[in-house]
């Protein structure tokens, strides 16, 4: 381990650990891993045409997930039952 390291609070390494465990974290860990392997084994994956066709094909979810996250910070639909759902996951 370098100085700094060494340097560093302890509840700060920890902190900076958790974060990198969390789901979300792991998750983006995951897709970036994929599209380097996928990548590598073939390049048009990569191609800009291909891309927008990725994204373009999964707009509508992307819209909805945005939809989804507005209406559970609301306080009056805060105890609606997907709301719920997903806060208990």
């Amino acid at each position: 381990m370098s100085a700094i390291a060494w340097t560093q609070p302890r509840a700060a390494r920890t902190s900076l650990l958790r974060r990198l465990a969390s789901q979300e974290a792991l998750l983006a860990i995951a897709i970036i891993a994929l599209v380097i392997v996928v990548g590598a084994i073939n390049p048009r994956f990569l191609a800009a045409r291909n891309l927008s066709d990725i994204l373009l094909g999964n707009a509508y979810v992307a819209v909805a997930a945005i939809g989804l996250a507005v209406v559970c910070g609301l306080p009056e639909l805060h105890n609606h039952p997907e709301c719920v759902a997903i806060r208990r996951n």
